[in-house]
This record gives C-alpha cells, structure tokens and sequence, in this order.
C-alpha cells in the first residue's frame, strides 16, 4: 500500500505542477506585475 500512495502521489503532484504551468504560460503576460508584487 505505501508504494502505491507513493505512486499516485507523485502523479498527483505532476499533474497539478503540469496544470499550474499550462496556467502560468497562458497568463504569463497578465500576471507578471503581480508575479513582482508578490516576491
């Protein structure tokens, strides 16, 4: 069982950071004031 929870967490963690750079590059040129702001 832990392999496995191992497993589908990685996948879990992949596609959410795969999902977070589709959003990032298609709002890349909105958000960078915001990217500057926030750091």
């Amino acid at each position: 069982m832990g392999v496995v929870s191992c497993f589908s967490h990685k996948l879990i963690m992949i596609s959410a950071t795969l999902e977070y750079m589709k959003i990032y590059s298609k709002n890349k040129k909105k958000r960078k004031r915001v990217i500057k702001l926030k750091t």
